[in-house]
């Protein structure tokens, strides 16, 4: 998919003959480059530095795809641009109304296809079958699904504010963010339906309070950067683990960070290496206690759940510094945006803070293609912006 939006603009500028390589490099740029560089020299010390430096050449391919789209849409012919972001407008639209029907529905139509194309079928323990037609499939199957819809719905949001009519726009775009509801609070995506709701918060605030609110989002990001580790060691110790109200997989989460937070003391500046979370702990599984009341063992489990805890863990302070300023000058980028696109951006900033905080591996392809999908949205939506705003 992030191939599908990014291509198709690439292409269409570089067949007019417009040149693709950015005249500066902006600050945000900088940072990225310099988490990639470091990502390819931690890789060196990782338990497989092949894998490792794969996750690293991703992540390069995914920067530099983003900024030639950067480079690209400015130049991107009126009547091309049109025609993009209704693409854009009406495929996500589709993708809400698809996701509503199959979490109220019991997935009629996935099971449908993976039943035709058996190949597409997850593990048996996910889905029930009755003479090779699949006839279940567990809820939680859509929760990718469900993730990827909370980074996607701002920059759709603020497409539809920009493109459409005043009146059309406002009804888009509470269909979308009524269906989007329905369907994150329908399924057992508990993180989604945090990540919605703060972001719905993040858009009323900075509407109302813009200086007050974008304050309390750096703070929460240079505290997600920094003090992670102890924040994980407080929610331990105060037994947030054992809480009966927190969700299952909530306490789960809080097992896992506080172990991983304990062995990050073997290597806390440059980290364990790129991706080696998984196979350490694989080696370490079978022999993982589990402590009198726990639901977990004592186990860092595949991944940390939270890209903030396994920078630090696989990367070190060096990553979570540079991590920090990423994310730092990205914030500095939305800070400078018009005063009508701000309650978008943050509150689109703020929800994919929240699924990086609480759901998969950062470098799981897909989550990691995800969230370049959601910079390249963004730059179409900011784009968009920009246009109107020079035509008013």
């Amino acid at each position: 998919m992030l191939l599908l939006v990014g291509l198709p603009i690439v292409a269409l500028v570089a067949t007019a003959g417009h040149r693709l390589i950015p005249r500066s490099c902006p600050p945000i740029l900088l940072a990225l480059g310099a988490f990639g560089g470091y990502l390819a020299l931690n890789a060196l010390w990782a338990v497989s530095p092949l894998h490792g430096l794969s996750r690293a050449l991703l992540f390069a391919a995914i920067v530099a795809l983003g900024s030639v789209v950067a480079v690209a849409l400015p130049q991107l012919a009126s009547n091309d641009n049109e025609r993009f972001h209704r693409a854009v407008l009406i495929g996500i639209s589709l993708s809400v109304a698809y996701l509503a029907v199959e979490i109220l529905s019991g997935q009629p139509i996935r099971r449908f296809v993976i039943s035709l194309i058996p190949i597409l079928q997850p593990s048996p323990k996910h889905m029930a079958t009755a003479d090779s037609w699949v006839t279940h499939l567990n809820l939680y199957t859509l929760n990718r699904n469900l993730g990827i819809l909370n980074l996607v719905l701002w920059p759709a949001l603020l497409l539809a504010r920009t493109r459409l009519s005043l009146p059309v726009a406002r009804i888009v775009g509470f269909g979308l963010l009524a269906v989007s509801a329905v369907s994150v609070f329908a399924s057992e995506h508990e993180s989604s339906m945090l990540a919605l709701t703060l972001a719905c918060l993040v858009f009323v605030g900075v509407t109302f309070a813009a200086t007050t609110v974008r304050k309390v989002i750096l703070a929460a990001w240079v505290a997600a950067t920094l003090l992670i580790v102890p924040i994980a060691d407080i929610s331990h110790d105060a037994g947030l683990h054992r809480a009966g109200w927190l969700p299952q997989t909530a306490r789960n989460r809080i097992v896992l960070w506080s172990v991983t937070a304990d062995r990050m003391q073997e290597a806390p500046i440059l980290g364990i290496g790129i991706g080696s979370t998984k196979p350490l702990d694989e080696e370490a599984a079978p022999t993982a206690a589990r402590e009198l009341g726990d639901s977990y063992a004592q186990r860092t489990g595949r991944h940390a759940h939270n890209i903030f805890m396994q920078t630090w863990y696989e990367l070190g302070a060096v990553g979570a510094c540079l991590l920090l300023l990423a994310g730092l000058a990205g914030l500095r980028v939305l800070s400078r945006l018009p005063t009508i696109q701000q309650p978008f951006a943050y509150a689109g900033f703020v929800s994919a803070m929240v699924i990086a905080s609480f759901t998969w591996g950062m470098w799981q392809p897909w989550f990691m293609c995800a969230f370049g999908l959601w910079a390249v949205l963004w730059l179409i939506a900011l784009d968009a912006a920009g246009r109107k705003e020079a035509h008013a």
